[in-house]
């Protein structure tokens, strides 16, 4: 209300602290209910395009969007339209399926003319409808909808809806077991979603994709892309846990060990990073190398690992 404290000025004094993963989003959302819109919803968006987007980041952002049109103004509406396709290319699930729906009813509250100017392209509504089917487990009817869409109209598609496009044939021909084309889909993903804000996680799925595909080469340079591109991402520790793994599995035990050997002082507080030792350990035991599996597990204890 009027004369109140500002909600970071009582709360917190850092401005680091203020800007962290922890406070961000209660700011943003304060601000917001406190009739801030211009202000939460920056905040909101800064918190969803973090390069270690926390699990929570899409229904953060879901409930934000609510906020925003739970009152009423041109501003607010056209704010919940452009945070909920944010949270849409980010979720999954039932998360995705209401942000959909709310950006449909905040842009249906809008003027012909802004809403113009708010509203995603036709093609996003295309890529949203084979979403769903995706959703509903009908990968088959996705990767029909998803191939006609590439044929016509998706020929020309740019920006955030050449990203979605790809990024979504990759999920579903990867669903209905078309390894190899999946991860030429995401190839074209790699390409297509290079100014994309959660490009770190389009590089580890193209990855996971190339790995499927028993394509080891393909899949060890884009999971070095991920360590590259994103050395503070949440998916660095996996990447390269996977980069050992997809080195072993090209027969370069060489450059496996080098890897693995490395892991633990690049990502101390990685959660998958032990992986990569254990990959490494497990390759000699099967060579029947003993001596040079136990140099791994000696790593591990020296971490204190064990």
């Amino acid at each position: 209300g009027a004369g109140m404290p500002r909600w970071d000025d009582r709360l917190v004094d850092d401005e680091a602290e203020r800007t962290s993963d922890r406070w961000l989003p209660l700011h943003g959302e304060a601000a917001i209910r406190a009739g801030d819109a211009q202000q939460g919803s920056r905040e909101i968006d800064a918190y969803l395009a973090r390069p270690r987007r926390p699990t929570a980041a899409a229904s953060t952002g879901l409930r934000a969007a609510t906020a925003l049109l739970a009152k009423p103004g041109q501003d607010r509406a056209e704010a919940a339209a452009r945070l909920a396709r944010k949270v849409v290319a980010i979720a999954n699930g039932s998360v995705a399926a209401e942000a959909y729906a709310l950006e449909k009813r905040a842009l249906d509250t809008l003027p012909r003319d802004a809403r113009a100017k708010v509203a995603g392209s036709p093609l996003a509504d295309k890529l949203e409808a084979a979403r769903a089917k995706l959703r509903s487990r009908d990968a088959r009817a996705a990767v029909t909808a998803l191939d006609r869409l590439i044929k016509g109209e998706g020929k020309k598609a740019t920006g955030d809806d050449a990203c979605a496009l790809h990024r979504l044939r990759g999920d579903a021909l990867g669903e209905v077991k078309r390894k190899a084309e999946a991860a030429d889909a995401y190839g074209l993903a790699i390409e297509a979603c290079a100014g994309a804000t959660d490009r770190v996680d389009v590089l580890f799925a193209a990855a996971k994709a190339s790995a499927r595909a028993e394509r080891a080469a393909e899949a060890e340079a884009r999971f070095a892309q991920v360590e590259a591109e994103g050395p503070k991402s949440r998916l660095a520790d996996d990447a390269r846990a996977a980069r050992v793994q997809a080195a072993i599995d090209r027969g370069d035990l060489a450059t496996a060990t080098a890897l693995a050997e490395s892991a633990l002082a690049t990502y101390p507080v990685g959660d998958v990073v032990l992986d990569a030792p254990f990959a490494l350990a497990q390759a000699h035991m099967i060579e029947g190398r003993w001596d040079r599996a136990r140099s791994p597990q000696r790593a591990r204890r020296a971490s204190g690992a064990w």
